[in-house]
């Protein structure tokens, strides 16, 4: 389940770069600019941030004197929380874990199962700051020290997770008054009884061995009783009394255990103390737990467990390559690893086909064929659905101690045309088959980011539209950042996309959105995304952008009839379809970019019912409005008028064949006895 989205980096002096906001990022971040201006550099900011290794010397900027600036170096994510309910569960599940861990107890205050139904729901909804809140975030910074810290803040950005803190203090000290004292006690009797028998040199082996002799000595087990028998009956009244009242109650019976030493044999040491110091030290030992716990600094218990929930970065840029001959290492469960690097294409394989790797090292030959026949013509299928260049599917050969996989060629009707082993298909097949292999198996993980440098370049163009495709699909469950140069992976229909990444005056890199630049390769998918012939910006120095082709013929008209200069050029922003809001934003945002770059005088004419959504979300300086905001272009113009102007605009065309001509005035002539 996808419940974090990335929405926001920050990224303070990393290599080439010196502050570089990333905002408003969507399930897919596509990176484009000229070679060198550090898109790949977003990328390993990205991936450091998400790894434990320490800082490169590459990583470290150079500032203009020539000093390193190493504590400078800072990376802040921006998590929306898009479900609620669940990651409250997990976080309430992260803190129970944490508390146990920290007192070493079987730890009563358990968050996953409060008697009172989604208690940290209540309470973080019943406060006056969330209701008023749509949605939370998580603030996660990284230092060069790679330190890292971690805040819950509400959708004005501001710290949320101290509510948590206070309700958590709350419940524990509400809880204390149920505590499982004798649970608590025999825990502590345990390790005291571990720490001595490890004192004398007891093997680690024998250790549990020698805690229930001890235990079951008849001093020991009666004195024990009768201490779990008083602690049993004894009473909480309140959390900050208990330490004085644990004293005044349970010393007494303590005092009356005897103090004769008893010496014990065991792995033929002999230990030998007094079951009343014994006891008491346990005493001690339980009182500071429970002490602990209410004076623990639930801020940090919570802030070490948002940490946590962190994001897993997976940064891909090499060649992958899915095994052929996969040969046994005593098991399959113990050769078909993650950790493998050899073997990591063909482990990805099995998870994704959902094969259990254990069960299969149990089953016989003729199982096992079985098996890896099924899930693999399943997957092939799969498979087959987005990789469009061939039909293929993977076949399997089994023997007690290798697998062998080949690629099998098919036509329409499933029959084989040709078998190879994978290591001899083409450098993209290859690319594009562990690539694929391996994106499925990350749509399984949890609050994951891919992050991909320079992907497909081995595919050809049919084969990276693939690979978008791909992409695509595992976008709904990971959110995808990648850099390229390939138009083949730039979708013409989401240009929210993408961002220009390129070096300023200083060589720092810079992001921008919408994005321009100078180098016409880098440029060219932006012309192909929106649809524009090239040619129109290197012929004209004046465009007129409307909104669709109706109202290219409208103006058209216009020009025509009053006799106008035809010095602009009218170009349509869409064709038939009218574009969403969002849509005509940012197309208008390229646009303005490329005629900046290429000094062409333009401007945009729009409908007056778009006044109100341009105006708040572009300058304007270069708009002109026609109508009100309840009008459209063509409510402005008479029918007859139009229609006309049609007839002046276009008879040049047919001049020279009155017979076409007379066609189209007969036309007009009938649309102008068209009812409205």
């Amino acid at each position: 389940m996808k419940y974090l989205h990335l929405t926001k980096v920050v990224i303070h002096n990393f290599r080439s770069i010196e502050h570089l906001e990333l905002k408003n990022i969507g399930d897919i971040t596509i990176l484009i600019g000229p070679n060198e201006s550090g898109k790949s550099n977003i990328l390993q900011a990205l991936n450091w941030f998400g790894n434990s290794k320490p800082l490169d010397a590459d990583d470290i900027p150079v500032d203009k004197k020539g000093l390193v600036r190493d504590n400078d170096v800072i990376i802040e994510l921006y998590l929306k929380v898009l479900n609620v309910p669940y990651f409250l569960k997990i976080l309430k599940s992260k803190i129970s874990k944490r508390l146990k861990g920290m007192f070493g107890i079987d730890f009563v205050i358990d968050l996953t199962n409060l008697q009172r139904e989604t208690e940290i729901e209540k309470a973080i909804l019943s406060n006056t700051k969330i209701k008023e809140a749509s949605c939370l975030y998580l603030k996660f910074q990284k230092m060069a020290n790679s330190s890292f810290s971690c805040y819950l803040l509400d959708d004005k950005f501001e710290r949320f997770d101290l509510s948590i803190a206070k309700y958590l203090q709350k419940e524990v000290l509400e809880n204390l008054k149920k505590i499982d004292l004798p649970s608590i006690f025999n825990q502590s009797l345990d390790e005291q009884l571990e720490n001595l028998l490890l004192a004398n040199n007891v093997p680690k082996n024998q250790i549990q061995a020698g805690i229930n002799q001890i235990k079951n000595h008849p001093n020991i087990s009666s004195s024990l009783s009768l201490v779990k028998q008083k602690l049993q009956s004894f009473k909480v009244t309140t959390s900050q009394e208990l330490i004085s009242e644990l004293d005044s109650q349970i010393s007494p019976t303590l005092k009356a255990v005897s103090a004769s030493d008893i010496t014990f044999s065991i792995s033929g040491r002999n230990i030998v103390f007094s079951p009343h110091s014994l006891l008491m030290q346990v005493f001690e030992r339980m009182k500071e737990k429970i002490k602990g716990l209410m004076e623990i600094n639930f801020e940090q218990v919570v802030e070490n467990s948002l940490l946590e929930l962190k994001p897993d970065f997976v940064y891909l840029v090499e060649e992958m390559e899915l095994e052929g001959t996969v040969r046994k290492d005593r098991s399959w469960s113990n050769t078909l690893r993650e950790d493998r690097k050899e073997h990591v294409i063909n482990f990805r394989l099995f998870s994704v086909m959902g094969v259990d790797i254990e069960k299969f090292d149990k089953m016989s030959i003729e199982d096992q064929s079985l098996e890896l026949r099924n899930k693999l013509n399943n997957f092939s299928g799969k498979l087959m659905k987005i990789w469009k260049q061939q039909r293929i599917r993977i076949i399997p050969n089994i023997t007690p101690t290798e697998i062998n996989l080949h690629i099998e060629e098919i036509d329409e009707n499933n029959n084989p045309i040709k078998t190879t082993k994978p290591k001899v298909r083409s450098r993209g097949a290859k690319w594009y088959l562990a690539y694929f292999i391996t994106l499925e198996y990350l749509k399984k993980k949890e609050n994951t980011i891919l992050l991909l440098d320079d992907p497909a370049v081995f595919l050809h163009e049919r084969g990276q539209k693939d690979f978008l495709r791909t992409l695509e699909e595992v976008s709904k469950n990971v959110q995808v950042f990648y850099n390229t140069h390939l138009v083949s992976l730039f979708d013409e229909r989401e240009l929210d996309r993408v961002r220009l990444v390129e070096l300023d005056k200083n060589h720092r890199t810079i992001i921008k959105k919408p994005w321009t630049n100078k180098i016409e390769e880098v440029a060219a998918p932006v012309y192909h995304a929106l649809g524009i012939d090239k040619l129109i910006f290197e012929k004209t120095q004046k465009i007129l952008f409307v909104e669709g082709i109706s109202d290219k013929f409208y103006l058209e008209g216009l020009q025509a009839a009053n006799k106008l200069s035809k010095e602009w050029y009218i170009h349509p922003i869409s064709g038939g379809n009218k574009l969403e809001n969002n849509d005509l934003i940012n197309r208008i945002e390229m646009l303005s970019c490329l005629s900046k770059h290429k000094e062409i005088n333009y401007c945009f004419v729009l409908d007056g019912d778009r006044r109100n959504i341009v105006q708040s979300n572009l300058e304007i300086n270069k708009v002109i409005f026609l109508g009100n905001e309840s009008q459209e272009l063509e409510d402005l113009f008479d029918k007859d008028f139009y229609l006309n102007s049609v007839i002046e605009c276009y008879q040049d065309i047919f001049v020279d064949d009155k017979n076409k001509l007379e066609k189209l005035e007969k036309v007009i002539t009938k649309m102008k006895n068209w009812k409205n």
